[in-house]
């Protein structure tokens, strides 16, 4: 064995976790939050874009699962660098593959019901039932519920722009639009994975209202922390600036959603079930 062979720094110490190539001690770069990168991955501007937006050989659906996963485990390393200009229809993809999946099953199980009850359910006003015309709710209802793979690049944009104003109210904005929508639309695919898994159950009133309100709103909270980091992070500002101007893109997010759920919960939630009075009976009189 030689000196070079025993030499500490030459030794194999692990393994890239964005490239998977293995390296030594002196290559080591240990990030702040998520695995070691090599030396070459930690200085290519790349090595921090979400796995979404490389072309490399993973499946696409592979590489959607680790964008959720970053997403999860690193919010904040996610967005040091961005890529412009912002490659939107690669985040849209992402998006739908997300969501379309669940929404076809949805679609699917009210065909299957529809079909075996020979008709729709009339009648069946949701919390927003008492103030619209059941028919109208229903109506309503499912019109936005078959508009949802448009509603997913609708309301990717329009988030991205009301962040986007936010930043640029509060002192300015470093980077382009399209960098705000990417912050926007990357911290939305969480919450509408959720969103999705419990529209099945709301749809076919299996879940209770202050259930679903609980669990959206542990969701929404998570997306209010990241989108306030992936902003910070993409415009160079502080955190606590970036907390101050996501609330706006949040609320647009969670209007649309409970906006939806409310048009088929029973009730609104933590809201006492509202009860029609009814007419005294009165005898027939000729």
């Amino acid at each position: 064995m030689t000196v070079a062979d025993s030499d500490p720094d030459r030794e194999i110490v692990g393994r890239c976790t964005r490239c998977g190539q293995p390296f030594r001690a002196a290559e080591r770069r240990v990030q702040p939050r998520g695995g070691d990168l090599c030396r070459r991955c930690h200085l290519d501007p790349r090595a921090r874009a979400l796995p979404v937006e490389l072309t490399n050989g993973a499946r696409w659906l592979h590489r959607c699962a680790g964008t959720l996963w970053q997403l999860l485990r690193a919010p904040n390393a996610s967005f040091r660098r961005v890529r412009e200009p912002v490659d939107h229809a690669r985040v849209i993809s992402f998006l739908l593959t997300i969501r379309l999946p669940l929404w076809l099953v949805l679609v699917a199980a009210l065909g299957v019901r529809f079909i075996v009850r020979e008709g729709p359910d009339l009648l069946r006003p949701g919390a927003f039932g008492y103030a619209l015309d059941p028919n109208l709710a229903d109506a309503l209802s499912m019109w936005l519920l078959l508009l949802a793979p448009i509603g997913v690049p609708v309301l990717y944009f329009l988030g991205g722009i009301v962040a986007h104003g936010a930043v640029v109210l509060s002192g300015g904005a470093s980077r382009s639009l399209g960098a705000s929508m990417r912050a926007f639309g990357c911290c939305a695919a969480w919450p509408w994975l959720v969103v999705a898994t419990l529209d099945i159950p709301v749809h076919f009133s299996a879940i209770d209202p202050d259930v679903y309100a609980v669990l959206l709103g542990v969701v929404v909270a998570w997306q209010y922390v990241a989108l306030s980091l992936a902003l910070a992070r993409t415009h160079g500002m502080r955190i606590f600036r970036g907390f101050a101007v996501a609330p706006l893109a949040v609320a647009l997010f969670v209007g649309v959603a409970a906006g939806r759920a409310l048009l088929e919960l029973p009730r609104a939630p933590f809201v006492e079930p509202v009860v029609a009075p009814r007419l005294p009976f009165l005898p027939y009189r000729p």
